[in-house]
Formats: C-alpha cells, structure tokens, sequence
C-alpha cells in the first residue's frame, strides 16, 4: 500500500498521520462521532492530503447517518508481516549476490508500505553505500589532526 498522502513528508510524519487517523477510526467504531470530527481535523493540520482522512472528513461533515468505513479499513490494511519479511529476505540475497538494484528495489517496497521500517532504512542506506565499504571501516580512518596546507613533506634521511 502506498502513502495515500504526501509523499514528501518524513517518516516518521507519515507514521503519525497513519497512527492518528486509525485512533480516528477506532472512535467512530465505538460510535464517538464527535471526538472522530476532532481527530480527523489533526490529522488533517498534519497531512491536508492524507486521503483516507478527506473522505471520512467528507462523510461526517455532511451528516450521513451511516459511515462507509469498509473501503477506508482497507486503505488502512498493512501487508502481512510474512509479506514484509520474505522482501527482506529477498533484499538481503540480492545485495549479497551484488545485485544492488534488486536489493533496492525490494528495500523501496517495504519502505513504501511502512515508511519507518527500520532495518529497511538502514538496509537503504547501506545499499546506497559503494560495494565494499563499510560505516565502520569509514569510521575507523584516523583523523588528520591539522587541516592539510598543500605542501608534501619530505622524508628525513637516516644515515646508516
């Protein structure tokens, strides 16, 4: 399931949109149209284009006596962890076969579904990174104390 929003929100937004608007639907299940209207107005500040939260917007504001939440609880369906997982997996074989573009690929598939996934962003990054390089070993370098000032130095001469 895509981000029925704006994709160009961070994560960690999308996530709170997402949290707040199934908070939303749990209150209209429980009958609390009222606190569902407040609700729905915050997830809106938060996302004017989350489009699950226009719809019920739409049908509450109008005063429909029934609410269709059928179609929006499908919206709301994440795919199956199993699902989750075997791209993962899958993720992982191909960037150890050096198919980088196929790990990606399915690294871009969990992070579509669930935007804050973790170990598929740090598995982004990584595959983001040169073949061959590691964070640690990168981290690992020593640090030159001193900016360098262009001159090469000459070596010292040791008589033997």
């Amino acid at each position: 399931m895509a981000y029925p929003g704006n994709t160009e929100l961070s994560s960690q937004a999308k996530d709170r949109v997402m949290t707040a608007f199934k908070q939303v639907v749990g209150k209209l299940q429980q009958g609390n149209r009222e606190e569902a209207l407040i609700g729905l107005e915050f997830v809106l500040r938060l996302d004017p284009a989350y489009a699950p939260a226009m719809s019920l917007h739409q049908q509450l504001s109008s005063g429909a006596d029934e609410i269709d939440l059928s179609e929006i609880v499908s919206q709301l369906q994440a795919p199956s962890t199993d699902a989750i997982n075997n791209l993962l997996v899958e993720a992982v074989e191909a960037f150890n076969n050096r198919d980088f573009e196929g790990a990606r690929s399915r690294v871009e598939q969990v992070l579509v579904d669930l935007p804050g996934h973790k170990e598929a962003r740090n598995s982004s990054d990584r595959s983001k990174r040169p073949p061959g390089v590691s964070l640690r070993w990168v981290s690992s370098w020593p640090r030159p104390a001193k900016p360098a000032t262009g001159a090469i130095p000459r070596r010292r001469q040791t008589s033997s």
